[in-house]
């Protein structure tokens, strides 16, 4: 009979919490290794980074160009899972929305300025 209630972290741990976590296989050691040399040859340009993930994964690279600008750590796994399985990351199936429903629990989220000096 007791009530948890989460505070801070960011909306991906809120998702994994709620709805579990997705279903893309953990990457080999040749896939990360592969992926990282990949990425490190785009020299910093976000532009030709997303446009390779287009090639493997058009929907993923759509949400990377969207809201991940410059989040070169979903940008590699994006990478990552398509060299360990050979199936883009967008066809691995998400558990969002499985698990728990709405009536089940409360989020309160609050937008709060940072300072990052």
């Amino acid at each position: 009979g007791r009530l948890p209630v989460v505070v801070g972290g960011t909306s991906f741990y809120l998702e994994m919490m709620l709805y579990g976590k997705p279903e893309a296989p953990a990457p080999s050691a040749e896939a990360t290794e592969k992926a990282r040399k990949e990425v490190e040859t785009f020299g910093g340009d976000w532009e030709a980074a997303v446009a390779r993930v287009a090639e493997v994964d058009p929907e993923r690279a759509k949400h990377l160009s969207i809201e991940g600008v410059n989040n070169w750590y979903r940008l590699t796994r994006a990478l990552e899972v398509y060299y360990t399985s050979g199936k883009p990351m967008s066809e691995h199936e998400r558990p969002y929305g499985k698990a728990m429903s709405e009536e089940q629990f409360q989020k309160f989220l609050r937008d709060c300025p940072y300072d990052y000096r």
